[in-house]
């Protein structure tokens, strides 16, 4: 049962404004909540392009977005808490904790709100404000990250409602329940996902506008680009079918296979770390991504930059 919240003052800490979106280095990349498309914008990656080898959502462990209320009121700040728990780590791990959380707005799925929050959290925009144009997202740094606690672990931190009606709200969040053994990619950290939705008076008994999937076959652009060590490959199906997303250098050949075979309709992802299909470095310059899908009359093509 959610915790119904009329009106409290706003706690210590800092708005979202860009004079303080940077003040620490650490935390993930934005734009990382494993969000479904919202309003036409696209579907957002989650953190497994880099914390790879485990499964999402492991029934060991769950990501909760607690103390929401029922529904907001124009411009009254709501405290709320994250949660995040993992019972499977083993006795030699010093767990690692982190998470990401943004605000979207139902019938637009641009960014809502603002964030209030401790300084030792921080907000960073979107990483493609054409994609998403608006979201903030509300991150960890290093001293939040609980290191050696066996969890469940929480963040609190709040959420100031719009100054007008702004209709449903919906909260996308990630979590990464990490085994602090330095290798992102070895398995042992383990990705989570959440989200909840947020009513204002105006959308009580109303129907909310569906998270739907893109009506259209989508290659998103990549990023980030140019790239260094690893790029971001996020494309969207309009139907169920065999997909083939590849690497290509500008002679036309293949370069890297990423994915191939039979994809879902809605959101995918891949991502290329810059190696070859034996394992090499690929040499720095230009590149392009391709996409061959269902109901596809010619490949989707988009150019990327390798520049390490």
């Amino acid at each position: 049962m959610r915790q119904r919240i009329l009106r409290v003052a706003p706690v210590v800490g800092f708005l979202c404004y860009a004079a303080v979106a940077f003040a620490f280095s650490t935390g993930p990349d934005p734009s990382r909540t494993g969000a479904p498309a919202v309003a036409g914008r696209p579907a957002e990656l989650l953190c497994i392009q880099c914390h790879s080898g485990s499964p999402i959502n492991d029934p060991a462990g769950k990501l909760e977005i607690l103390d929401l209320p029922d529904q907001y009121e124009p411009g009254v700040v709501y405290p709320m808490r994250l949660r995040l728990s993992y019972s499977n780590h083993l006795p030699e791990d010093v767990p690692r904790w982190g998470f990401e959380i943004t605000a979207v707005q139902a019938s637009t799925g641009r960014g809502v709100g603002l964030w209030v929050f401790p300084p030792d959290l921080q907000v960073k925009p979107a990483m493609n404000q054409t994609s998403w144009p608006g979201r903030w997202y509300l991150e960890h740094t290093f001293a939040a990250i609980h290191e050696g606690e066996p969890g469940p672990v929480e963040w609190n931190f709040s959420w100031t409602a719009p100054p007008g009606d702004s209709g449903a709200v919906y909260f996308f969040a990630a979590g990464n329940a990490a085994n602090g053994d330095g290798c992102s990619f070895c398995g042992g950290d383990f990705i989570f996902t959440a989200r909840d939705t947020l009513l204002s008076s105006s959308t009580v008994g109303v129907p909310i506008v569906p998270i739907s999937y893109s009506p259209e076959n989508v290659l998103e652009a990549p990023s980030p680009n140019p790239f260094k060590q690893c790029v971001d490959l996020a494309f969207s199906l309009a139907r169920s079918g065999r997909v083939d997303l590849s690497i290509y250098d500008v002679q036309g050949r293949l370069v890297r296979t990423i994915t191939r075979g039979w994809h879902d309709a809605g959101p995918g992802a891949g991502f290329w770390n810059g190696k070859r299909e034996d394992g090499t470095a690929a040499s720095n310059g230009v590149y392009f991504v391709r996409l061959i899908a269902p109901g596809l009359e010619r490949p989707l093509v988009k150019r990327l930059t390798l520049a390490r």
